[in-house]
């Protein structure tokens, strides 16, 4: 497991991947209940696919058949 702490800054840096209990269990071992005031920060974080944009639904008159105008499509 590698990461990287810094006091002054209280934050800590994954150098690799790290199963999450592991690391706490590390982090209590080294810094006592102080390592709840610590900020985690990741290296090269990506994300596989970009996160679309989704806007506000499009809120319109619903669609009309024009031959029979009683009738609505949906």
């Amino acid at each position: 497991m590698k990461f990287e702490i810094d006091t002054d800054k209280k934050t800590i840096r994954l150098k690799e991947d790290v199963k999450l209990s592991d690391l706490i269990q590390e982090l209590k071992d080294l810094l006592d209940r102080d390592w709840e005031n610590y900020t985690l920060l990741f290296d090269d974080f990506k994300l596989d696919k970009p996160i679309p944009k989704i806007g506000p639904p499009n809120i319109g008159p619903p669609n009309q058949d024009p031959d029979n105008p009683y009738t609505i499509i949906c």
